[in-house]
């Protein structure tokens, strides 16, 4: 009946995602579709206290000029993901072409303990795992992966990047030295 309604009125039947972005703390859009695990935060601006929140969990996380470096937020949520879920998680960061400024970053979460490619490279810190490719480690390292949450979004983010000439608003997409 309702459906009817909404047809007469030619308003079309929404349906509720099955899970959405923010719940799993990729990406905050609200209502947005959860494709796989994967999702992007574009036009979106930090705030001051985000990048307060940033310099001073990247001070005190792990740190790697050839790899990348996990910050207590990144760990922190990586570890609410897995509490959450049916067993343990990963994080896997990839670079491709696209977005604003020639690149973009990808966050997408896995199940940690399954097979991984022979050109993957595992970091992991106080028992959380994130995981890039060969070719997406020559432009994330030094590269600092932290979890941002404020009010705008809630996302994993890449917070420093010592590969990027320069990056868009909203750090999601950069220019490569």
């Amino acid at each position: 009946m309702l459906r009817a309604l909404r047809q007469a009125a030619g308003l079309a039947a929404r349906q509720a995602p099955t899970a959405t972005l923010a719940e799993t703390g990729v990406c905050a859009s609200p209502g947005a579709a959860l494709p796989q695990m994967r999702g992007r935060c574009l036009n979106q601006q930090r705030t001051a206290s985000a990048q307060a929140a940033e310099a001073t969990s990247s001070a005190a996380s792990s740190s790697s000029s050839s790899g990348l470096t996990i910050s207590d937020g990144a760990v922190e949520r990586l570890k609410e993901l897995s509490a959450k879920s049916s067993g343990a998680v990963l994080l896997r960061v990839t670079v491709e072409g696209g977005g604003c400024s020639g690149f973009q970053y990808e966050f997408s979460i896995e199940e940690a303990g399954g097979q991984l490619a022979e050109t993957d490279r595992l970091f992991e810190r106080d028992g959380v795992q994130v995981v890039c490719d060969d070719i997406s480690l020559e432009f994330l390292k030094g590269s600092t992966v932290d979890f941002e949450s404020d009010l705008m979004r809630s996302a994993f983010v890449v917070a420093t990047n010592p590969n990027a000439a320069s990056s868009c608003g909203c750090g999601s997409s950069f220019v490569a030295k």
